[in-house]
């Protein structure tokens, strides 16, 4: 959703445990939004966007007794950034992250002003979605690693990990499960895991 005021209609559908569609003609349904200041969900589903950010909408069924909720994300605005760095601890590496307009992750790493990896894509397609392109950008988390740990049967006694870390999070447009990848740029090497 891109301006105050848009709607987008939503909805549900379910299947029993036989793999048939369910039929919820009979069911009662219940919809909410943990942040109402970037979008509200009526009874009906309509969803209203209100103001520049990310929210998650719940929808819970009751068929029966049975209770089912399923959630997914919203993004209002463009909420997001779209390019991150993160350097060595010496400063000497650096790994980029940028999101294309098409929702790709893609990733470099620089030594100095030599390009060690050039513009890469990430993604996986799973069970839980595909996580390739259509990603929208949830947070990110910056951290130092620091930690010592023991060795046996090498030449040394003790390893040192030291790096930067960063942790960005999306979610695939339309869908509800998150996408997380972790860089981190040492002071020999960089890592990206997702």
């Amino acid at each position: 959703m891109e301006n105050n005021g848009e709607t987008s209609s939503s909805t549900v559908t379910g299947k029993l445990v036989s793999g048939e569609a369910a039929d919820l003609s009979g069911a009662s349904f219940t919809y909410s939004s943990e942040d109402t200041g970037v979008a509200t969900v009526a009874g009906d589903g309509t969803i209203e966007a209100i103001g520049k950010g990310y929210t998650t909408i719940r929808a819970s069924v009751t068929l029966n007794g049975i209770t089912k909720s399923a959630a997914v994300y919203v993004a209002v605005g463009g909420a997001g950034e779209d390019s991150w760095s993160i350097k060595s601890p010496d400063g000497s590496i650096r790994r980029k992250l940028d999101l294309s307009s098409e929702g790709e992750l893609i990733y470099s790493a620089n030594n100095g002003a030599n390009t060690v990896v050039e513009n890469s894509k990430t993604g996986i397609k799973t069970s839980l979605g595909d996580f390739t392109s259509g990603l929208v950008f949830l947070g990110a988390e910056n951290d130092v690693i620091d930690e010592t740990y023991e060795l046996t049967g090498a030449k040394f006694s003790q390893g040192h990990n030291h790096a930067n870390e960063l942790r960005l999070s999306f979610f695939e447009r339309g869908g509800s499960a998150i996408f997380t990848a972790i860089a981190r740029a040492y002071d020999d090497g960089v890592a990206l895991r997702y």
